[in-house]
C-alpha cells in the first residue's frame, strides 16, 4: 500500500511518518525526523506501530554513507537532500505487512465454508492459534510478514477433523475384548480391567497415543468421555490439540471418584481449572440412562443450564438397552430423558441405533445433536444409525470413532468412509 505527499517547489517536503489506529482506518501524521539519526537507518527504519511492522524508504536506495559528517553521521540538511534526489516533491511510504506467526502455502486448499470447494496456490494466514485470512500469495505478501513460512509444493490443505466422541485413553485396551456383545464388552471385561488399571498415568499415557494417532490421521480436536479429566486437558495442552473434555459421571465407585456428588465435583473444578484455556472446553458426561440415576441427571440438567455447556451421552446404543429399559420402567430411555429435561438443544445423543420416527421427530424438534460411531456399532454388532432419516429431518450429525477398545483405530477417514458405504446399503439408497 503506497502513500505520496507532494508540497510545492517554494516549500520543502517536510518528513512524516504515517501510524495506524487498531481499526487501520485513521492515519495519524507524525513528524519523521525523531525516527532518524542515521543515514544507513534512513534506508530503511522499522518501528512497531500496535501490531503492524511499518518501512519508511525513498524510490531511490541511500548509500550507507552520506555526505555531512565523516563519521557517518548526517546532518538534517544532507539527509534532506539524499531524500529528496529523485523528486524533491515526493515522498514515499510504504505500509509493510503485519507481523504474523505463519504462512502456509499448500499447492491445493480446500475450503469447506460457505461451500466445499478445491482452489490451488492459496496461502493461509496463521497468528496465535486462528486462522487470519486465505488468499493469493501476492496479497499475502503485501499484507503479511511471517515468523515461519511452510512452503508445501505437493500437499493438500484443509481444516483439521473433529472427532465427536472417543474415549482416548482407551487405547490401551485395544484389541483387549473383541467379539463380544457390548453388554458383554462392558459388564465382563471392560468395566473389570478399568478397575484395576485405571489411574492418573494410565490416563496421561493412553492420551498421548490417541492423540499421536489422531493428529497423524488428521484430527485436530477430540471429545472425550472418560476418567480423569484432568489428565486429559493436561495432555490436550500439552501437545497442543484442542479437547472438549467430558466431566463424567456414573453410579458406580472408581478410582477417579466415588459418589456420583463426586464425580460432579470434581469435573466442575475441570471446568473452572481450564475455562480460560483456548484449547480447552467442557461438557457434562453422564454414561447413559442405564447407568446414572434420576437424581444425577436432574441435577447435570440444572448446572448444565447454569454453565452453559452441552451434555453427552450414549443413548440408545443397542436393542437390550432399550428393552432392558422398557421393563425397569415402562419408557424409552430418550423419553424418560425428555422428562428429565435433557432432551433440548444442549444434549450430544452417542450412537443412536435404535430410534422411532417419532424419536427422529422429537431429536429434530428439540434441536439435539447425534454423534455417529459406524465401525463401533458394527464390531459390537450394536445396530444401525438412521443417519439419512435423521438428516432429513435436520438433526445435526457428527462423526466419532468411539474408544480405540471398541473400534481399534481412531481413524476419522476411515469411519467416513464406512459412515458413506454403511448409510448407503441402510437406506438402500447408493446416492
Amino acid at each position: 500500500m503506497l502513500f505520496t505527499t507532494n508540497t510545492s517547489p517554494s516549500r520543502p517536503a517536510k518528513r512524516h511518518r504515517v501510524s495506524y489506529n487498531a481499526s487501520r482506518e485513521k492515519r495519524v501524521i507524525k513528524p519523521l525526523w525523531p525516527c532518524i539519526s542515521r543515514a544507513r537507518q534512513a534506508r530503511q527504519i522499522r518501528f512497531r506501530v500496535l501490531n503492524n511492522s511499518v518501512k519508511f524508504y525513498h524510490k531511490e536506495a541511500l548509500p550507507r554513507r552520506v555526505p555531512g559528517r565523516s563519521n557517518g553521521y548526517t546532518s538534517r540538511r544532507s539527509l534532506g537532500r539524499l531524500f529528496h534526489r529523485a523528486n524533491p516533491h515526493e515522498r514515499v511510504i510504504r505500509i509493510v505487512s503485519q507481523r504474523i506467526d505463519a504462512l502456509i502455502c499448500p499447492r491445493w486448499t480446500i475450503a469447506v465454508e460457505p461451500d466445499t470447494k478445491v482452489q490451488e496456490d492459496l496461502v493461509v494466514a496463521i497468528d496465535k492459534g486462528r486462522i487470519l485470512a486465505l488468499l493469493t500469495r501476492a496479497e499475502a505478501t503485501e499484507r503479511f510478514e511471517p515468523d515461519a513460512l511452510h512452503e508445501r509444493p505437493d500437499h493438500v490443505l484443509l481444516p483439521g477433523l473433529v472427532n465427536a466422541h472417543t474415549h482416548a485413553a482407551m487405547c490401551l485396551m485395544r484389541g483387549y475384548a473383541d467379539d463380544v456383545p457390548l453388554s458383554v464388552w462392558l459388564k465382563e471385561r471392560i468395566w473389570p480391567a478399568e478397575t484395576s488399571l485405571v489411574s492418573p498415568d494410565f490416563v496421561a499415557d493412553g492420551t498421548r497415543l490417541a492423540v499421536a494417532e489422531m493428529l497423524r490421521g488428521g484430527t485436530s480436536c477430540f471429545a472425550d468421555m472418560y476418567f480423569f479429566p484432568n489428565k486429559v486437558a493436561d495432555v490436550a495442552v500439552e501437545t497442543g490439540i484442542r479437547a472438549a473434555v467430558g466431566m463424567i459421571a456414573i453410579e458406580f465407585p472408581s478410582s477417579w471418584a466415588a459418589t456420583p456428588d463426586e464425580y460432579i465435583s470434581k469435573g466442575l473444578a475441570v471446568h473452572d481449572a481450564y475455562r480460560a484455556n483456548p484449547l480447552v472446553s467442557t461438557f457434562f458426561a453422564p454414561h447413559a440412562p442405564y447407568s446414572v440415576s434420576d437424581q444425577t441427571l436432574l441435577r447435570i440438567r440444572q448446572l448444565a443450564d447454569e454453565l452453559e455447556v452441552p451434555v453427552q451421552m450414549h443413548v440408545h446404543e443397542t436393542a437390550q438397552e432399550v428393552e432392558d429399559a422398557i421393563s425397569e420402567s415402562g419408557q424409552r430411555p430418550l423419553q424418560r430423558l425428555e422428562e428429565l429435561g435433557l432432551l433440548n438443544s444442549a444434549l450430544i445423543a452417542v450412537h443412536a441405533t435404535q430410534l422411532l420416527d417419532s424419536e427422529i421427530e422429537a431429536l429434530a424438534l428439540a434441536g439435539s445433536s447425534v454423534v455417529h460411531c459406524p465401525r463401533s456399532n458394527l464390531k459390537l454388532a450394536s445396530g444401525a444409525c438412521p443417519v439419512a432419516e435423521l438428516l432429513a429431518a435436520g438433526v445435526n450429525i457428527a462423526l466419532g470413532t468411539d474408544g480405540a477398545a471398541s473400534n481399534n483405530r481412531l481413524d476419522l477417514w476411515a469411519e467416513m468412509n464406512t459412515a458413506a458405504l454403511f448409510g448407503k446399503q441402510i437406506a438402500q439408497n447408493p446416492e
